[in-house]
C-alpha cells in the first residue's frame, strides 16, 4: 500500500488561493499572479526603516506582506506598487486581498508603477 504525503496546512491554503486567483483573474485573462513589490512603514520607530518584499502575488507572499504591517501596528504606512501596464481591475483585486488591513490602522496604497520623467538639465 502507497502512502500519502500530505503537505501542512500552509501548502493546503496556498494550493487554493493559487487556484482560485488563477480561476478569477488567470483563466479569463491568461494573465497569472501579478508581481509585486511592498514597502512598509512602521509609525515606530520613527528612524525612516522600512521592510521591503516583492514577488509573484500568491498566498505566502501575501500572509508574509500582511503578517509585517500587523507587527508594525496601527498607523504603519503599507505600499504595494504593480507593473506599470497593470489593467485597473487588476489594482482592484490586489487592493481587496489587502484591504482588511485598514480595519487595523494600516494605511493602504495599491498603484501601477508610475515613470517619472526625467528632468533636462541646465547647460
Amino acid at each position: 500500500m502507497q502512502q500519502q504525503r500530505h503537505g501542512s496546512y500552509s501548502d493546503h491554503m496556498a494550493a487554493v488561493t493559487t487556484d482560485a486567483w488563477r480561476h478569477r483573474i488567470g483563466n479569463s485573462t491568461g494573465i497569472g499572479a501579478p508581481f509585486i513589490r511592498a514597502r512598509l512603514r512602521a509609525k515606530s520607530p520613527p528612524d525612516g526603516a522600512a521592510i521591503l518584499r516583492g514577488g509573484h502575488l500568491d498566498a505566502y507572499l501575501a500572509e508574509t506582506i500582511s503578517e509585517d504591517s500587523l507587527r508594525g501596528g496601527p498607523g504603519s504606512r503599507l505600499d504595494i506598487v504593480l507593473g506599470p501596464e497593470t489593467p485597473r481591475w487588476m489594482v482592484a483585486e490586489v487592493t481587496s486581498i489587502f484591504a482588511w488591513l485598514r480595519r487595523r490602522g494600516i494605511q493602504l496604497t495599491v498603484h501601477p508603477h508610475r515613470h517619472e520623467p526625467l528632468i533636462a538639465r541646465s547647460r
